[in-house]
């Protein structure tokens, strides 16, 4: 049976998935244990988790944890959106955010009650392999929400793709039809122009044939559909704060509800750097890969609604 926590600040988890389901057990180190990007960076270790427990210390949590059997099967990290913006982005596992994080004072994070909005930013949405199609995102997510209802949070935010599971599988993105069913509304959106390398890359096989085979199902969806980085909000205090709304399942929309429009083409911060992977046919994700693993030979994880 799946367990759901709330990150505190007796199980820090500043590392991610992608090598597979993580021991509760472990977690007890985090503060002294130096993570793979730690040790890539020449950072200090236990830097991140100090950075996740100050977190937890003025925001009450930063993730939702899935625990199967004392392990971490899967994650949901969230932040207030102004923290989020104070370092341009945290991902853990990404080389210039845990370098942020490293130069941060943690003596300058804004008390909750001084917090320009009481605005939730969503992000890595992780699912180990092997637990993938439980349904154990999906929970992750209504965990959130009904956590930052009650604790007084006026609203979540967060980016979302299409429901392509190739694609999902590749970047640790939110569906956006799962997002969407959740209430959350659409506020704007672009074309991402690594995303949509990506995009080809999978479909030329270059990520493997079972990546390729599974995109003959989105035939009818072009790059630039595909490479859609959508952004979207829960209001909590509003309508769309009582739960799931009907999502149409016709063909032309199985992979997400919202017509193509492209607002603009744009390069993501996050999606920064992964040029040279994508031409290069590795199985790259934003962030890279956690410990030591080899980049050729990735454990993936899943964002599985």
């Amino acid at each position: 049976m799946i367990a759901y926590r709330m990150m505190d600040e007796t199980c820090l988890l500043p590392a991610c998935l992608h090598g597979g389901p993580i021991p509760l057990a472990s977690l007890r180190d985090a503060a002294t244990t130096a993570t793979g990007i730690e040790k890539q960076e020449g950072i200090d270790a236990g830097t991140l988790a100090r950075f996740l427990q100050a977190l937890c210390q003025q925001y009450g949590s930063c993730a939702v944890l899935a625990v199967h059997d004392d392990v971490v099967v899967g994650k949901l990290r969230f932040a207030p959106a102004q923290v989020e913006r104070m370092l341009s982005g945290i991902c853990l596992q990404q080389g210039e955010h845990a370098r942020g994080i490293a130069d941060l004072d943690l003596a300058t994070l804004p008390a909750r009650n001084v917090l320009e909005k009481q605005l939730l930013r969503l992000d890595c949405y992780q699912v180990a392999d092997g637990y993938r199609g439980q349904g154990i995102a999906k929970h992750m997510l209504e965990v959130v929400i009904e956590w930052a209802r009650a604790t007084g949070w006026e609203a979540l935010s967060s980016s979302a793709i299409r429901h392509i599971p190739p694609l999902l599988n590749w970047t640790g993105q939110a569906s956006l039809k799962a997002l969407q069913k959740r209430g959350f509304a659409v506020v704007g959106g672009e074309v991402n122009s690594d995303l949509r390398e990506g995009v080809i890359s999978q479909r030329l096989g270059h990520h493997g044939d079972e990546v390729k085979q599974q995109w003959s199902a989105f035939a009818d969806i072009s790059e630039d559909e595909a490479a859609m980085l959508y952004e979207l909000v829960l209001d909590l205090q509003g309508k769309s704060a009582g739960g799931c709304v009907p999502c149409a399942e016709t063909a032309a929309e199985r992979s997400g509800e919202i017509p193509f429009a492209s607002l603009r083409t744009g390069s993501s911060s996050a999606w920064g750097g992964l040029k040279d992977d994508i031409r290069a046919g590795q199985d790259a994700r934003p962030g890279g890969l956690a410990g030591d693993q080899s980049p050729q030979t990735p454990s993936l994880a899943f964002c599985a609604y």
